[in-house]
């Protein structure tokens, strides 16, 4: 008879949780792990990753999670009309009291709603529009004034907060947003130096994206065998800064976070 370490929230509120990093840092592994601690509860999993990372980690390091069978992963047509119906069902249908919900990357869905305003008002596929743009323009400042005007910031903006942003906000169950990382420019703004200054860098994609989530962790990968977690935001906890870690559930929700761990028999 197998015995498994079973955690559980003493909070009423719902964890929000942004992971990022570079590649093989440990991210998609994050939502994985915390479903083999989880077996009661369901894993709705937005794969935007071509390389199909959670079907080749469901059937290698833990096909134990796959034999549970909590972890649903969608693959959704990356186009912006078709993620947005998707994701809006999943809203719809998801259960706050018993189920989870991973986007990765999420960085991915800036990149679609860019893809789909050029398409829609200019009528050009983004990275022709791109290339031609930078093959007509010499000039840097001129080359980012006339992607400014094309793009028209604000209006692609608004999309993303009717579509992405209030449908996600209307999610009351646990969620895990998945980032890449972008290296901090000297000419970042303050609220970005005071947050992530220390790390170096920050989550790529759409600027509030990280304000979506309550903690902000960073992973590294500096060695051979040792992964790390620096907490670069994280409301009402101790900032943790180069915490070395194997098992993200127990090593940061409940050495961390205060959830309780159990022993269940199966």
């Amino acid at each position: 008879m197998a015995v498994k370490k079973i955690i559980t929230s003493p909070h009423r509120f719902k964890e929000r949780i942004l992971v990022y990093g570079g590649a093989g840092v440990g991210k998609s592994t994050v939502t994985l792990n915390i479903a083999r601690h989880r077996p009661m509860d369901t894993f709705h999993v937005i794969d935007m990753d071509y390389s199909m990372t959670y079907d080749r980690l469901l059937q290698t390091e833990y096909q134990d999670v796959e034999e549970q069978g909590n972890v649903i992963v969608h693959e959704i047509d990356p186009e912006w009309d078709e993620f947005t119906d998707k994701f809006s069902e999943i809203i719809a249908a998801g259960d706050p009291d018993t189920d989870w919900l991973t986007i990765d990357p999420v960085t991915v869905t800036w990149e679609m709603v860019q893809a789909w305003w050029l398409d829609t008002v200019q009528g050009t596929d983004i990275a022709d529009y791109m290339a031609q743009l930078r093959k007509d323009t010499d000039d840097s400042k001129q080359y980012s004034a006339a992607l400014a005007e094309a793009m028209q910031w604000p209006a692609v903006n608004k999309q993303y907060q009717q579509k992405f942003y209030r449908n996600f906000h209307k999610w009351r169950g646990h969620s895990i947003l998945v980032s890449e990382a972008a290296e901090l420019a000297r000419t970042a703004d303050q609220d970005d130096k005071a947050l992530y200054g220390f790390i170096g860098y920050k989550p790529k994609g759409q600027k509030t994206m990280p304000h979506a989530a309550a903690t902000n962790v960073f992973l590294d990968h500096p060695k051979q065998d040792t992964w790390r977690f620096t907490t670069a935001k994280d409301r009402g906890r101790e900032l943790q800064e180069k915490v070395e870690f194997t098992d993200f559930a127990l090593d940061y929700l409940v050495e961390v976070g205060g959830w309780e761990l159990g022993m269940k028999k199966s």
